[in-house]
């Protein structure tokens, strides 16, 4: 009969961890269910977190009563407690990643200091099970037992059991803010992308956005030091020059660029880990870098680096590439309106040329000389042409002037009209 309790109890606390992404909103379910079919009528559960083992958080005490008032809540999930006021036989769980069982604190050496706070909380003995991920042991369970509780080998096994699924909701929900806080950062590095891109589309200063950009990529990737570079590609394909090139700190930027040609020479895209060598930085070096190039056009290419302390993971490599092709869309919309901007200029001159032109030649006739009509013609290939034509009849002569105006911009077609007033004055001043 109490086997088939405890499946039914296995059961219920399996689909209650397969159903919630949360540990903390369902480990007092789980503990509840434990505690209905073994002999201990109470537990908790203390979790170390990000490996610190110098603090362990009470994170489930609800059914302690004495215990939660000398260690009150500081935080959301429970208590933050010195792991050295533990006794050793807790440590000795944690340390060697096992079930530690002390049926008499009173009587056991290792429990030494313990004997208050277990009169006051009611209990004799305490089972510990170590919750244990990848290796790493991330917390641990306490069962406390009365002098009338003992746990046979087979509760034993299923509290075990029961650990082992409360491993995985807590995996679950480390995971799963893992998953949050990336997209959280990816949200407020796109935010601060577009709006560094407004700007640049609104001033055209490229500097200010490709620095924004450093920050961004460093902030991110929880990066010490990074750069954005781009370069021209040369008719090979490959890189020629550098062409624009800003960091998150000038302090770093020898540096950085010193490590540029061998990734331009890595014939992979992204690559993340150790560096080929030391970046060193104020004294201090940094062995840990990710760097990711993307094609903006068939001209130019984008490569972004950074490094730091931090070992960079596949996490790091989604987020920088995300950030790599944002940025590379924004750079090319950025030349896409400036060549707009410069198109429209050059469409802007040519208009006023055309409109100078037809002042300058508005007649493609002259009077009858020796009884015969001389005339030109002039069509320009596109919006203007680059000649010149202008004839005057002075007296019995006909005399005129050439010029070739082609590639000298609005200038040059200033010049011709003053040179054309001038020579119909000189013309007639001027003898033989």
């Amino acid at each position: 009969m109490n086997e088939y309790k405890r499946m039914r109890s296995l059961v219920e606390i399996t689909r209650i961890v397969t159903q919630s992404d949360n540990f903390y909103e369902v480990k007092d379910q789980i503990i509840n269910n434990m505690l209905a079919v073994v002999h201990p009528t109470k537990a908790c559960v203390n979790l170390f977190y990000n490996n610190d083992y110098n603090y362990a958080h009470l994170v489930c005490s609800s059914t302690l009563n004495y215990i939660p008032k000398i260690f009150p809540q500081n935080e959301e999930y429970g208590a933050k407690i010195d792991f050295s006021v533990y006794p050793d036989y807790i440590h000795e769980a944690v340390e060697e990643k096992k079930v530690v069982i002390v049926d008499d604190i009173f009587k056991n050496e290792k429990a030494k200091g313990e004997e208050n706070l277990a009169i006051n909380e009611g209990y004799i003995g305490r089972a510990i099970f170590p919750f244990i991920i990848n290796d790493k042991v991330i917390g641990f369970m306490t069962c406390y037992l009365s002098d009338q509780e003992k746990l046979k080998p087979e509760d034993i096994d299923f509290i075990t059991q029961v650990a082992s699924m409360m491993s995985l909701s807590i995996s679950i929900t480390e995971k799963n803010d893992g998953i949050n806080k990336l997209i959280g950062k990816l949200r407020q590095s796109i935010t601060n992308i577009n709006k560094a891109s407004k700007r640049l589309f609104s001033t055209q200063d490229i500097f200010y956005y490709l620095q924004k950009m450093a920050n961004v990529v460093a902030d991110t990737t929880d990066s010490k030091f990074s750069m954005v570079n781009i370069y021209n590609i040369g008719e090979n394909g490959g890189p020629m020059g550098q062409k624009f090139t800003c960091a998150n700190d000038q302090n770093a930027i020898n540096s950085l660029a010193a490590r540029m040609p061998i990734i331009l020479k890595d014939h992979r895209i992204y690559d993340y880990g150790k560096t080929d060598g030391e970046v060193l930085v104020d004294g201090k070096s940094y062995t840990n870098r990710i760097f990711y190039k993307v094609i903006i056009d068939s001209k130019s290419m984008l490569v972004i680096l950074a490094v730091g302390d931090k070992v960079y993971t596949e996490d790091d490599f989604n987020i920088i590439g995300a950030l790599a092709k944002q940025i590379a869309a924004s750079v090319k919309s950025y030349d896409y309106s400036e060549k707009l901007e410069e198109n429209k200029a050059i469409n802007d001159e040519l208009v006023v040329l055309k409109h100078q032109q037809k002042l300058i030649m508005d007649n493609n006739s002259m009077k009858k000389f020796a009884d015969r009509d001389l005339f030109y013609f002039m069509k320009p290939a596109k919006v203007v042409g680059g000649d010149f034509y202008h004839s005057m009849l002075v007296d019995d002569r006909v005399i005129f002037i050439l010029a070739d105006v082609m590639g000298h911009g609005i200038v040059a077609n200033y010049m011709v009209a003053l040179i054309k007033g001038a020579f119909e004055v000189l013309v007639r001043k001027v003898p033989n």
